[in-house]
């Protein structure tokens, strides 16, 4: 079986190639395996997601969506699978589980409305797709490897990842959500509880 540090491996190697949609794929495989063991089940399913999504937002909002996000988003989804509440917004954890779905459905051979940019943290572009800011691979990345659950998991040894300006192995980082707040709180000057 492939493992939660094999999907992270991929999608490092996918985001160094440039192929964001293969990277999500991967990324996605892993946040569900570790929404999995987060919620201590073994089956998978958008509410296991999105409570994984709810746990980790501060840590992905801060490396996905350069500037901040607000908990919601008055976007006019065109999506089926987004549904706006009665005030007209989508939480930011529904855009994200929108976001992971798709790149667990991606061999569906479906287009996923979602594309990537450098400059904008979260919009619409002319033809309909949710843009989305590159961080986000990134914040769910970190998400999976900073999860205490994931503690046990492993990448080799060159492998690294960069939290603001924070340069570090992987292999140090995996179940350190403890380092995780405190990068962040460095980044913002705010406690993460």
């Amino acid at each position: 079986m492939v493992s939660v540090g094999d999907r992270v491996k991929e999608a490092i190697d996918w985001m160094a190639r440039g192929n964001l949609a293969q990277a999500l794929s991967s990324v996605s495989i892993a946040l569900d395996m570790t929404a999995q063991r987060h919620a201590g089940t073994d089956r998978s399913g958008h509410a296991i997601r999105k409570r994984f999504i709810q746990d980790y937002l501060w840590l992905i909002a801060h490396l996905g969506f350069p500037g901040g996000i607000s908990p919601t988003a008055s976007d006019p989804f065109a999506d089926h699978n987004v549904k706006a509440g009665a005030a007209g917004t989508v939480g930011a954890e529904e855009i994200i589980d929108h976001v992971v779905r798709c790149g667990l459905s991606r061999s569906d051979g479906k287009p996923s409305k979602v594309a990537w940019k450098k400059a904008i943290a979260l919009g619409r572009d002319e033809e309909g797709n949710l843009v989305l800011n590159e961080g986000l691979i990134w914040g769910l990345v970190s998400a999976v490897v900073f999860a205490p659950v994931n503690r046990s998991e492993s990448v080799p040894e060159e492998y690294w990842l960069q939290v603001g300006q924070f340069r570090m192995f992987i292999s140090e980082l995996w179940g350190r959500v403890d380092l995780a707040k405190r990068i962040v709180k460095f980044h913002t000057g705010l406690e993460v509880p």
